[in-house]
């Protein structure tokens, strides 16, 4: 773009939760990446920034003098001052390490507490009862109150540090299995997501499959009645028993299939697993396909 030529305006545009571009407010301009534009937001705050990529979409702006549609450009800038915002991964490893924090400074005030409590009585013989009317009587029970609330903040920070390393404990198991709009990463995320879901279902299709061919070859019917009779359960569980060695299935599964006979007469995968997994597998495969819209990406 020519130096003389001046900065073409945008209004702001949010391509995904936490991920900003912007639209040309002139449908004529065809920007490239590495042209600046200005952004301008409703309330008039503006600065210059650089177009990183051009969306393959565009915003409808009307039609020019001949009567022909037109439409604006969207495009994917640099952050703002060139400081990226914080990302939705990145706040909650913060909050994974405040809380770490505050749980070690909760153990460690639980430990003083409980040292102090000690104290408290170090002069006192273990046992040693409060003797009434004696001129120790006083200090003894002084000492033992001060033993019992310095036991009690003890106690009481023990718990909030636990408490603390909990919450942690479940966040970061969040940003184990969770993908968030404004990860990065978030193409590969989910492209991996879908492939182990798919690999998952093709998995249980196989061991229905499998399973139901093995309770032929035994004389048992694969699919019975409400609650069957205990003889049929026993040779339904056989037959799981005996498949599940060439099948890989563990323990956990051998016992869930297990009570799938007991419950519902089935041998195999109920019908409502491969069906929530299709509609998990669906809502990813769509989710990937907005994603790489946005992105641009083919």
């Amino acid at each position: 773009m020519p130096e003389t030529q001046k900065v073409p305006t945008a209004k702001p545009y949010k391509l995904r939760p936490r991920v900003w571009g912007a639209i040309l407010d002139d449908w004529r301009i065809e920007p490239k990446p590495g042209d600046q534009i200005e952004v301008v937001t409703r309330r008039g705050k503006r600065w210059i920034t650089t177009v990183e990529r051009v969306l393959p979409r565009k915003e409808y702006a009307g039609t020019d003098e001949t009567g022909e549609e037109v439409f604006r450009a969207i495009v994917a800038t640099a952050p703002r001052d060139g400081m990226p915002a914080m990302t939705t991964r990145e706040r909650k490893a913060a909050r994974v390490e405040k809380r770490e924090e505050w749980a070690a400074k909760r153990e460690a005030r639980s430990a003083a507490e409980f040292e102090k409590a000690r104290g408290a009585v170090a002069g006192i013989p273990l046992g040693q009862p409060i003797l009434v009317g004696h001129h120790s009587e006083k200090r003894h029970r002084a000492a033992l109150k001060r033993q019992d609330g310095a036991l009690r903040r003890g106690v009481e920070s023990s718990k909030m540090a636990e408490r603390h390393r909990d919450v942690a404990a479940g966040i970061e198991h969040q940003l184990d299995t969770a993908i968030y709009s404004d990860d990065v990463d978030i193409v590969e995320r989910l492209t991996a997501k879908l492939e182990r879901l798919e690999a998952e279902r093709s998995r249980i299709k196989a061991i229905n499959a499998a399973l139901r061919k093995a309770a032929k070859a035994a004389g048992v019917s694969h699919r019975h009645g409400y609650r069957p009779g205990d003889e049929v359960i026993e040779k339904a569980r056989d037959v799981v028993k005996a498949a599940a060695p060439a099948l890989e299935l563990t323990s956990a599964e051998i016992r869930s299939l297990g009570y799938g006979i007991t419950e519902h007469g089935r041998i195999g995968y109920p019908p409502y697993v491969l069906s929530n997994l299709g509609g998990v597998i669906g809502r990813t495969r769509n989710r990937l396909a907005r994603v790489k819209r946005d992105e641009g990406i083919a």
